[in-house]
């Protein structure tokens, strides 16, 4: 798996327009092939920072995302950024569920 995750800091202006493009993505990406989730987040202490992450199941399927003419709002949300932005993209080789929460938390015997 995949985990891409942005992070933008949007002067006040632009914050509007930038919530309009992250809403008109989340159900095209979403339901592209491959995409195992998407979202976006606000920071509970400065609302002009957004979060956008998606979760690909291959990086064959993010990278044709990638090349995709849709892929052309990602990057204006990035350009409306008033400081650097922070993307990364997270190779996943083992992912914990609750399981582990209870495992952790469990007495030892």
């Amino acid at each position: 798996m995949i985990h891409v995750s942005l992070k933008v800091v949007l002067p006040a202006e632009r914050r509007e327009e930038a919530m309009r493009i992250v809403c008109s993505l989340l159900g095209p990406v979403g339901a592209a092939p491959g995409c195992a989730g998407c979202g976006f987040y606000t920071d509970a202490q400065n609302e002009n920072v957004l979060c956008y992450v998606e979760d690909w199941e291959t990086e064959e399927e993010l990278q044709r995302h990638i090349r995709s003419d849709d892929y052309r709002k990602f990057l204006t949300l990035i350009d409306l950024s008033g400081e650097p932005p922070d993307l990364k993209f997270h190779r996943v080789s083992e992912t914990f569920g609750m399981e582990y929460l209870n495992r952790v938390r469990s007495p030892v015997r």
